[in-house]
């Protein structure tokens, strides 16, 4: 018993130690060039400077040659329709065209009959299928805005759960025209401070350093831009626990309790009117 406990333990463990780790990333971009590293522990994932394995060669396998069994199944073929060609009873023309024309007849009877059988089975079924295509819209509707309620802390835990840390942006803007520079530098730092604002509010965003400023008389623009993100994945796990509570006792319980109240009145009903 005692081995079976600490066996529980060193599992559950390894478990909790897999959803504590984050996943780091780090990107930065400097003129240019990019690096980026995703990272588990201590194992890297992604990596710009991360060699890719040379693919090994498949080996192409030898074709068969077909040509001899397409021709012994042309022959096999041939001596089939032979021997079905002889056993077959020999018949007079009147008699075939006689055959024919009861044929026909039975033919178009029975075909008259199906299709005017088929065409109101067809009509039974479109209205069928309207009345339900009205009812499972409202409840596909339903269903979904219960998901969306339900969902809603979930979705913003996860998205909270993206720490961005040692945000680094340093950035210069410059141009040879004083007015268009004066324009772009407006334009950067409305999108950088904006940006930031609305990423911290989805996010967890840590800024380290944020500087934008104007160099007039030069050509290019200078982009210095790193930040390290981290994810934990019990934090998705603990988003998806919390989805199914929410749903299950404010939702799926409440509905059921209402159909069973719904129940109860139609069958008193029944008896009151019996």
């Amino acid at each position: 018993m005692k081995i079976f406990l600490i066996i529980l333990a060193v599992i559950f463990g390894l478990i909790a130690l897999v959803l504590i780790i984050p996943v780091t990333a780090r990107f930065t971009y400097k003129n240019g060039k990019m690096y980026y590293v995703v990272k588990y522990a201590f194992y890297s994932i992604i990596g710009s400077d991360l060699k890719r394995k040379p693919k090994k060669e498949k080996e192409k396998k030898k074709k068969k040659p077909e040509k001899i069994k397409k021709n012994k199944k042309q022959s096999e073929k041939k001596k089939s329709e032979q021997e079905n060609k002889s056993d077959k009873p020999y018949s007079t023309p009147v008699e075939n065209e006689k055959n024919k024309t009861k044929i026909d007849n039975k033919a178009s009877y029975d075909k008259t009959e199906e299709e005017d059988t088929f065409e109101k089975e067809i009509e039974d079924e479109k209205s069928s299928d309207k009345e339900k295509s009205k009812k499972t819209l409202s409840e596909k509707i339903d269903f979904f805005l219960d998901i969306w309620n339900a969902a809603k802390k979930p979705v913003r835990k996860i998205f909270k759960g993206f720490r961005f840390t040692k945000v680094y942006l340093d950035i210069k803007v410059s141009d040879e025209d004083a007015y268009d520079c004066a324009l772009k530098y407006g334009r950067m730092c409305f999108a950088v401070y904006n940006g930031l604002e609305l990423a911290n509010e989805i996010f967890t965003v840590k800024p380290e350093h944020i500087k934008v400023y104007c160099v007039f008389g030069e050509e290019k623009s200078e982009y210095d831009i790193s930040f390290t993100a981290k994810f934990r994945l019990g934090t998705a796990v603990g988003a998806g626990i919390m989805f199914l509570l929410t749903y299950y006792f404010k939702i799926y319980r409440i509905k059921k309790k209402k159909m069973k109240m719904k129940r109860k009145k139609i069958k008193t009903s029944v008896r009151k009117t019996a």
